[in-house]
């Protein structure tokens, strides 16, 4: 998934699917900024992949569920 630093949030809504909100969207742009990334095209499958969980863990966290 192409992402860059030019996406907006509720861009980012948009390509994660229909159960994500901006809350998702703001939390996996702020994961991107603290790593520097400026293109996802840049990033390892791996690398992604952890992105995107450490952005569920902290979204569970803020709900008030424990992580997993």
């Amino acid at each position: 998934m192409h992402i860059d630093n030019n996406f907006t949030p509720a861009q980012l809504v948009e390509l994660l699917g229909a159960d994500a909100d901006e809350r998702d969207g703001r939390i996996l742009l702020g994961l991107l900024s603290r790593e520097g990334v400026t293109d996802t095209d840049e990033l390892t499958e791996e690398e992604w992949l952890g992105l995107l969980d450490e952005a569920a863990s902290i979204r569970k966290t803020e709900d008030g569920d424990p992580p997993a």
